[in-house]
């Protein structure tokens, strides 16, 4: 049985991501879209990100994504240690734990099989904080 502690300041690399001494809130239960709202969603997204026209190498996908790495990985074992010792996680930090081989392959799919010339042909956001890097990335993030 988890007891009701709930998992706090997380040690290492993640600690500066964040909100230091922050307890994990309720889960947040998300919206499942219907066929029409994806749509309308995509849409809006479209919309908000701008690509830009100009022809240049952007930013490097193959060191954030090392870093985002091992951000996960720190980050499962954070919540592989705190179910070891019974504290309560969110139903998301229970799908990392539970998944978090699936995680795994993508990421060394990805740094194996796509080619850094790959992220060149993309199309590259023209602004906000992702500007440069590839719209798929501003995708994920939204």
């Amino acid at each position: 049985m988890r007891s009701s502690q709930p998992l706090r300041d997380p040690p290492g690399r993640i600690r500066a991501r964040v909100r230091p001494q922050a307890e994990l809130e309720e889960p947040i239960l998300a919206e499942l879209f219907s066929v029409e709202r994806l749509e309308q969603h995509a849409q809006t997204l479209a919309a908000a990100q701008t690509v830009t026209d100009a022809p240049r190498r952007g930013r490097a996908v193959g060191r954030r994504m090392a870093e985002n790495g091992r951000v996960l990985l720190e980050s499962y074992r954070v919540l592989t240690r705190a179910t070891k010792d019974e504290r309560s996680i969110t139903p998301a930090a229970e799908w990392l734990v539970d998944n978090f081989y699936i995680v795994d392959e993508q990421l060394r799919e990805i740094r194996d099989d796509l080619p850094p010339d790959y992220y060149r042909e993309l199309p590259k956001l023209a602004e906000g904080h992702l500007a440069g890097y590839p719209r798929v990335l501003g995708l994920v993030w939204a």
